[in-house]
């Protein structure tokens, strides 16, 4: 199986900070054409609702609440101080890092995108200026939607372990944090809400398939020259605090 992660495509600034936009693709054994990875023709899937919308993504309520939970496991791992860095540190306790919740209308935009089968970011007006994270796995066999987007948040979480450093304490978003935006994105700590769209597409790279995950993330995360998150006691700039997780209610 082949894995390919690309850093969000985020960074939009408001009023008069500059747009600042990514991507970084490392792919071996991938066709590529005019820097877009090509696939073809999805799978056929069905249909679900998440809540009232019909987002016709081919996943039900186990694998958002799924996602749901692995997203806020390792955003409570960080509040508490418990994720490790490059260095073989932890990063500094978070002070105000949201329990995020699942957005259905999220959820719908992506699932769009992820339809489409390129393996490329979608355009800040198409979600309406939500966060972006994709990734992508190659097989000649199926895969289940909650198997990979658990291996998706796994690998946005990674970065910080494998690539990241919080120098001195300091989270402020940097230039030099770009590889690493995945994380960054998922760990924002001023973002309330997530929702994700997958699709299984035909490939033309040698393998069988490829798995689309794209996750819409509001509010965005990755602006330049602000804080990922608060450093300071666990929960101190929460105005409630859930205990058991670190995480302001």
């Amino acid at each position: 199986m082949l894995l390919i992660t690309v850093p969000s495509v985020v960074c939009k600034m408001i009023f008069s900070k500059t747009v600042f936009l990514f991507l970084i693709l490392v792919i071996v054994g991938v066709t590529i054409e005019g820097n877009i990875l090509k696939v073809v023709n999805p799978a056929a899937t069905k249909g679900s609702k998440c809540g009232n919308i019909d987002t016709g993504a081919p996943f039900g309520e186990g694998e958002r609440n799924s996602l749901l939970n692995r997203h806020n496991a390792y955003r409570s791992e960080l509040a508490k101080g418990h994720s490790a860095m490059k260095s073989g540190g932890n990063a500094p306790t978070g002070a105000d890092i949201a329990t995020l919740k699942y957005n259905c209308s999220l959820e719908k935009i992506a699932e769009e995108w992820a339809k489409h089968c390129v393996f490329e970011h979608s355009s800040g007006s198409h979600r309406n200026g939500a966060g972006e994270n994709i990734w992508a796995s190659f097989s000649n066999d199926g895969g289940t939607p909650g198997n990979v987007f658990n291996s998706a948040s796994d690998s946005f979480w990674s970065e910080l372990k494998q690539k990241g450093e919080l120098k001195n304490g300091n989270t402020k978003f940097t230039a030099d944090m770009l590889p690493i935006g995945h994380w960054s994105q998922m760990a924002w700590a001023k973002t309330t809400s997530v929702g994700c769209g997958y699709a299984t597409c035909n490939a033309n790279n040698g393998f069988k398939y490829m798995h689309f995950v794209v996750c819409n993330y509001y509010p965005a995360g990755n602006y330049l020259n602000e804080n990922i998150y608060d450093t300071g006691s666990t929960c101190s700039k929460c105005h409630s605090c859930d205990k058991n997780t670190g995480l302001c209610a």
